[in-house]
């Protein structure tokens, strides 16, 4: 018979636990949510709100906020196609009292969104002060891609930030608490989701605090914002000013100046990679010829041997602030410049910082350097575009830091997957000289290391190949289809990558694939149970938090809408 209330009070007050004992399991304080706890929507909030059909999707992980989103549908005036306008609404909960809304931050900017989007809104395990919303649509049939988009916004303050106090006096004709800068800036981005339409997995990609790993189909991309109200401010030090300094280490006795270089340790407190296990083959994947050009400088960590590292180098550097103003050769970044982008010497890691602040700044012409095209061109693929907006309006991209910026600081680090295929085959793979051209691929992230930043992950890969010279009958050996598996580590901290392994190759029929019409890929299902099988059960609050529309789609709404650990639910 389970214990009554007040004898787990009195544990509580003795203990400060619901046990007496530590050998003892926690005692929940109720087996079920009390009555006097559970409301109803319709007398929660105003008649037009459930009349515009809001959408509720839950409680926020404090117990703090309700989330809603609303759709308004317009016409396009140049296709006539629907766009679909959605809105984030966070709502104030106290108990036996109205929800009261305390912001509304427009999603995905400026986007002509043609579809009905599938939305999650996520947490992150501990950080508290920005969340992530995802969309995306229904992927379509063939090869095209599907659009998805991203939004990481402030969590709004309920009234103990100064700032937002002052704003609200200053606009008390607003009913809402008006938010301040670092309580309301909104960073939107999108990208082209590429076949075979890999799943977003939050509990898997947003596993390290204040970054979001994305896997677009053919690459993966590290992407972190954060934003401070004085450019040198401590938390600002750290996010712009430590990112840029000189590099301790340096890789084949380069003789470079490497001052200003961006460190990607630096940005997120990591300044070596941790040691790899043994069975790591971490190789120097540039060409060793290139070691001693004056125009590659090194992103190497500080501490990290130079014959058991991964070398990355900067092979082009560039300022990508309009489609005419980057520079044309390689030199030093500094932090004046407005984006500022480094690649290894194979394009396969790309790295990237941009600044927006919500004054506006005068650009002379004869501060843009000319850019080149083909330079332009590997930024735009290997950047994902990104729109900072405050108070309904759009940030522009700084050159100049000053003192009294408020500033949003967007890091991105990309990992090109066919870049890396083609060098881990040639340079890891026993059947690399067979290897003639890969056919398509399945990408997919396995797991994230929040302690040492790694990514873990496989391609599922379909290839061409010449046979192998036991089993050829043929003096010429014939080109046939295989499939093979590489497993890889990535670092989000120093961008370095290794090859953890890559499977031999397995002959597939090509009748059976044309019959079939498509490759089908395992990738998704054996990443699913390999998660399953590795999942290691986290508190609640230690945990990402996730909230979605999907019984929008099932056409069927929720019950209710239940804050667990409150004891609180809201019925619809």
């Amino acid at each position: 018979m389970p214990p009554s209330l007040p004898k787990k009070l009195f544990a509580r007050e003795l203990t400060g636990q619901f046990r007496f004992r530590k050998q003892d399991a926690l005692w929940k304080p109720f087996s079920k949510i009390p009555g006097r706890m559970c409301y109803r929507l319709k007398y929660l909030v105003p008649p037009n709100v459930l009349e515009e059909g809001y959408v509720f999707l839950g409680f926020s992980k404090s117990g703090q906020f309700v989330l809603s989103y609303s759709l308004q549908i317009d016409t396009d005036e140049h296709t006539a196609y629907p766009d679909h306008i959605y809105r984030l609404q966070w709502w104030h909960f106290i108990p036996c009292k109205r929800l009261q809304l305390i912001s509304e931050v427009p999603l995905f900017g400026e986007e002509n969104i043609f579809h009905s989007l599938f939305i999650a809104f996520c947490e992150w395990p501990e950080d508290n002060t920005k969340v992530t919303i995802y969309g995306h649509s229904t992927p379509p049939a063939g090869d095209d891609g599907c659009q998805c988009y991203l939004t990481v916004t402030a969590v709004p303050s309920l009234g103990g930030c100064h700032d937002c106090q002052m704003r609200t006096h200053v606009v008390a004709s607003v009913p809402s608490i008006q938010q301040c800068f670092r309580h309301s800036f909104c960073v939107h981005s999108k990208f082209e989701l590429a076949p075979p339409f890999p799943f977003f997995s939050p509990r898997v990609q947003l596993r390290v605090d204040g970054i979001v790993i994305l896997n677009t189909g053919d690459s993966i991309s590290k992407s972190t914002r954060s934003s401070c109200d004085r450019a040198r401010s401590s938390m600002c030090e750290k996010c712009c000013g430590s990112s840029y300094g000189p590099v301790n280490g340096n890789v084949g006795g380069a003789n470079t100046n490497n001052m200003g270089v961006p460190r990607p340790g630096s940005l997120c407190g990591c300044s070596t990679l941790s040691s790899h296990r043994p069975a790591l083959r971490a190789k120097n994947l540039c060409n060793s010829n290139t070691a001693n050009s004056n125009e590659s400088p090194s992103l190497t960590p500080a501490s990290t041997d130079v014959e058991d590292s991964i070398s990355i180098r900067q092979s082009s550097q560039r300022s990508f602030f309009s489609p005419s103003s980057s520079a044309a050769s390689d030199c030093p970044s500094q932090s004046s410049e407005s984006v500022i982008v480094h690649t290894t010497h194979t394009r396969t890691v790309t790295f990237s910082v941009r600044r927006f602040s919500t004054q506006d700044q005068q650009v002379e012409e004869e501060e843009s350097p000319v850019t080149a095209e083909d330079d332009y061109d590997l930024a735009y693929k290997s950047i994902l575009p990104v729109q900072v907006v405050w108070n309904k309006k759009p940030l522009n991209i700084i050159r100049t830091v000053r003192s009294d910026m408020s500033l949003v600081t967007v890091l991105q680090m990309t990992f090109d997957i066919e870049h890396y295929m083609a060098e881990a085959i040639h340079h890891d793979a026993d059947w690399g000289p067979r290897y003639v051209a890969f056919c398509n691929y399945d990408l997919q992230i396995l797991d994230v290391c929040p302690s040492s930043q790694n990514v873990y992950g496989t391609v599922y890969a379909l290839i061409q190949a010449k046979e192998s010279a036991e089993t050829s009958r043929f003096s010429r050996m014939m080109v046939k289809l295989y499939q093979t598996q590489l497993f890889f580590v990535f670092n989000l901290c120093t961008g370095l990558y290794s090859t953890l392994f890559i499977a031999p190759l397995s002959e597939v029929d090509e009748r059976i694939l044309r019959a079939r019409g498509d490759w089908n890929s395992p990738g998704n299902k054996e990443c699913c149970m390999l998660r399953r099988k590795s999942a290691i059960p986290q508190s609640f609050f230690n945990s990402v938090h996730v909230l979605s529309n999907e019984s929008v789609f099932r056409e069927k709404s929720l019950s209710m809408l239940i804050a667990p650990y409150m004891y609180t639910a809201i019925m619809l």
